[in-house]
């Protein structure tokens, strides 16, 4: 089974750093998706953290394993944000429609699809 993003979260105080490894290229500029938490996923040009979307890999490949970054009034603020990330790319694996055919893998299968989130 392919893991549909190998990603990590870095936090130092109140910035929250953010890496893709590795990501299903089915999804590349596939559009967006908005997780059940509110938080949309989308894949437009590079990987880019923001309130409102997390941006995957996207059309501008060189940019496919920036690190990013974004800060936030507080550590606490941080923190969350990583839980809430985490949570909606554990959503976005489940049930974006880029992965139909994946439909029949296990639940156990799923939650490995989602790898080095550092709190």
């Amino acid at each position: 089974m392919k893991k549909k993003i190998d990603c990590m979260f870095i936090r130092n105080g109140n910035v929250v750093g953010f890496t893709i490894f590795d990501m299903d290229e089915r999804f590349r500029k596939y559009g967006e998706y908005e997780s059940l938490n509110g938080l949309r996923i989308q894949s437009m040009d590079c990987p880019e953290i923001s309130d409102q979307v997390l941006y995957l890999r996207g059309k501008t490949r060189e940019h496919d394993r920036d690190i990013v970054q974004m800060s936030f009034e507080t550590k606490e603020e941080a923190k969350e944000y990583i839980s809430r990330a985490a949570e909606a790319l554990k959503d976005w694996a489940e049930n974006c429609p880029a992965f139909e055919d994946d439909k029949f893998e296990t639940e156990s299968d799923i939650d490995n699809r989602i790898t080095h989130v550092v709190i």
